[in-house]
């Protein structure tokens, strides 16, 4: 299975990126609970790039001095690490490799909580999981709450997801505010593993469909969720492309 002792192998427009496979992922989950460890699993792709070298920066540092385990949930990643002659991650996407950890976490008997997203998108999210693997233990909440680390909401959301002790959470706040949260957080939170997941959950509740494995090979995906949502990607894909491609090499 490899060296799980390994540290980030590579880099991509600053931020690091791990080299495991999913099947080391779930290890890595167990040695966290097994341990009663905290540990943070987020992901990379272009737009997490991008981000980190415009609007956010604060996010290289996190990534680097406060993330544990760091994901390639992009086909740009795995390009880019391909063009620089370095190592090329697996993909990790969770919308295929989720179905998966989930099986594997009912197995286990773990507890797993979904934070985010709309209120019947997350339930419904939760309950095709729960067909999927029917042992899964799994609960919700919906993302929308002030998010402020003092507000009560926020309070009341950190109690609920205590009150579940789950050992797996999944926050779909979308980027970086998932991630910005976890961060702030975690501390209060009663929880071995932390995933910041996006758009997950409507993957997840078969609101968005995943694209044929052929465009994945082709590492064409992008491609397809653009035609599919062409007013809220088409802007992110056609602009944010060139200016990852131009963060990525930039350190070559």
């Amino acid at each position: 299975m490899g060296d799980l002792n390994k540290q980030k192998a590579i880099q991509i427009g600053g931020i690091p990126v791990d080299l495991y496979e999913g099947q080391e992922y779930e290890s890595l989950v167990s040695s966290a609970i097994e341990k009663n460890q905290k540990k943070t699993f987020f992901h990379i792709n272009a737009h997490l790039v991008v981000l980190a070298n415009t609007k956010f920066p604060w996010l290289k540092n996190k990534f680097t001095k406060n993330v544990d385990f760091v994901m390639c949930d992009g086909a740009g990643i795995q390009l880019a690490a391909f063009i620089l002659g370095k190592s090329v991650p697996k993909k990790i996407a969770y919308n295929i490799w989720f179905w998966d950890f989930a099986k594997f976490c009912a197995d286990k008997g773990y507890r797993i909580f979904f934070l985010g997203a709309k209120k019947e998108v997350v339930e419904k999210a939760a309950s095709k999981m729960r067909d999927h693997a029917p042992e899964l233990q799994i609960e919700t909440q919906h993302g929308y709450f002030n998010q402020n680390k003092d507000a009560a909401e926020n309070k009341d959301v950190i109690d609920l997801i205590n009150s579940y002790s789950p050992q797996i959470l999944l926050v779909g706040l979308g980027m970086p505010q998932q991630e910005s949260w976890i961060l702030k957080n975690m501390d209060r939170l009663n929880v071995n593993a932390f995933f910041p997941c996006g758009g997950a959950f409507d993957f997840f509740a078969g609101n968005k469909s995943v694209a044929p494995s052929w465009l994945r090979k082709m590492k064409l995906e992008w491609l397809y969720r653009m035609a599919r949502e062409p007013i809220r990607l088409g802007k992110r894909y056609l602009l944010e492309n060139p200016q990852f491609i131009y963060y990525a090499l930039r350190d070559r």
